[in-house]
């Protein structure tokens, strides 16, 4: 009895020395302009505790950008794109020269990390595609 008594106390101890409140997200950003769709998805677990009266956080996500053609069939070569978001930026460029005219010129980036700044539900993705002399912008929302 006297050992159920001292397993309840230190529980109870340790409870009252750390907390964490845990929140998964998982958002959608989507977009057209005239030649080009986009879609980023961001998904993730923040972590906010408390222990010895000190504060932490932790956070891991996983991000994904698809970004594709949909105007009329044209030969397409080198695709020069760049996104911002408000937790970072990225850009590439894909070379198209080989593809088949019938293939979907679509680009797919992935990412995973932990530590570093979060997407925001209400933020706006700005994604620039150039191609064939052609410039155009999305601005992708969640949805």
């Amino acid at each position: 009895m006297r050992r159920m008594g001292l397993l309840i106390a230190v529980g109870l101890l340790l409870t009252a020395c750390s907390q964490k409140e845990t929140t998964h997200y998982d958002y959608t950003f989507k977009g057209e302009s005239e030649h080009w769709t986009g879609a980023y998805s961001a998904k993730g677990t923040e972590v906010w505790k408390e222990e010895n009266e000190r504060a932490g956080y932790e956070h891991k996500s996983e991000e994904a950008l698809i970004i594709t053609y949909k105007g009329a069939p044209e030969p397409i070569q080198l695709v020069n794109y760049t996104y911002e978001t408000t937790a970072g930026s990225g850009s590439g460029t894909r070379d198209f020269t080989n593809a088949k005219q019938d293939d979907d010129v679509s680009i797919k980036t992935h990412s995973s990390s932990e530590g570093s700044a979060k997407v925001n539900e209400n933020d706006l993705i700005h994604v620039t595609v150039k191609w064939n002399g052609q410039e155009e912008t999305i601005e992708l929302k969640n949805k």
